[in-house]
């Protein structure tokens, strides 16, 4: 195979990363995770696929999780990948409440999230000092973070593979979530508490 489809640091002859696309389609195959951003609050629901007969659901199947006492999350994409974006998220958090007394706010958790989204590209040496850690892919998982910042109110961003975080009023992501936002386009003209929000959802 071309050189340019399974290193993560090289570019395809269109320009593109092959290894971030296909972290991409992975996040897409997950289930649908819907978030709404309301006067009131962030909304986060998640779809809940038939459960198997012969497994017992626990705490690693939820797709709803919590990050710090103001941010919740969902994922979609590889379950094991958005658990350590997720354990990330709440070590940002923490490290931010010890270190300055505040809670962390969504956009800061975003970005640091990111940047660990990118952390399997090569990084610069410097002399003197220990090497950053890298992983081997990028991850294949999408994550919706919602929660109340202490100066700008409720809000929701999304994270892709590709470490870019970018905020919305209302975003799907996982599977069938290109049908999903259609419908939310629709229905979110007028939203502007959590319960129309619900409502919208149930549609």
């Amino acid at each position: 195979r071309a050189s340019h489809d399974t290193s993560v640091g090289t570019l395809g002859p269109d320009g593109s990363l092959r290894q971030l696309e296909y972290a991409v389609e992975a996040s897409k195959r997950g289930g649908l995770a819907i978030g709404i951003e309301a006067k009131e609050g962030v909304l986060l629901v998640c779809a809940r696929r038939p459960a198997d007969p012969l497994r017992r659901e626990g705490p690693e199947s939820q797709k709803l999780l919590r990050v710090s006492p103001c941010l919740g999350c969902a994922a979609a994409g590889l379950v094991p990948d958005s658990r350590m974006l997720v354990a990330h998220a709440r070590k940002v958090s923490s490290d931010h409440w010890f270190t300055y007394g505040e809670t962390a706010g969504a956009e800061l958790v975003a970005a640091a999230v990111g940047e660990l989204a990118l952390s399997f590209s090569n990084h610069p040496r410097i002399e003197g000092e220990e090497p950053p850690e890298r992983m081997s892919r990028p991850f294949g998982a999408a994550l919706l973070l919602g929660g109340v910042d202490l100066m700008g109110g409720p809000c929701l961003y999304h994270l892709d593979p590709t470490g870019r975080y970018s905020r919305w009023q209302a975003k799907a992501i996982g599977s069938k979530s290109r049908e999903a936002e259609r419908r939310l386009a629709r229905g979110l003209r007028e939203v502007r508490t959590s319960a129309a929000a619900a409502a919208t959802m149930e549609e």
